[in-house]
């Protein structure tokens, strides 16, 4: 004969965990979207300053004066190569946070490090990278400062 009295225990125990389990999932689905808003809204700033980098890109004139006005002066590399290697910077950076958020993998980001590093480690990227560290985030700055040095010591 079955104890109702035990089942009821029991029903009333499965609920409790499926209870806790759907709030952990969607304490975990909250997370994953308020990094999802930061990251994004970090992304529109940059995209934002990049269409202006652009504009610049596109006329020999403005490129020079938009350098100087953010870094005031105009680093000894062409304005036009300037704003290139400042656009792939950003670019990098964007890179960099979705690797950070778990959104690009092991394998593809080992690829995206190399790359960028290979490039970003010529002269005229060290000239650019002196003038536009500082508007990073210390964890990138940190983190590119040492591939740099790496690249320094193999190459």
């Amino acid at each position: 004969m079955l104890d109702w009295s035990t089942v009821k225990d029991v029903v009333n125990e499965v609920g409790s965990i499926a209870t806790a389990l759907a709030l952990v999932a969607g304490a975990i689905q909250l997370r994953y979207i308020l990094l999802q808003s930061r990251i994004e809204a970090q992304f529109s700033y940059v995209q934002a300053e990049r269409e202006i980098w652009l504009a610049a890109l596109r006329d020999r004139e403005i490129a020079p004066n938009l350098l100087n006005a953010i870094w005031g002066k105009t680093p000894d590399v062409p304005a036009s190569e300037s704003l290139f290697l400042a656009i792939l910077m950003d670019h990098f950076w964007h890179a960099y946070c979705r690797h950070k958020s778990g959104l690009v993998s092991k394998e593809a980001w080992s690829m995206f490090d190399q790359y960028f590093t290979e490039v970003l480690s010529t002269p005229p990227a060290d000239v650019i990278w002196a003038h536009i560290k500082r508007i990073y985030p210390e964890d990138f700055v940190v983190y590119f400062d040492h591939l740099i040095r790496e690249r320094g010591r193999a190459g």
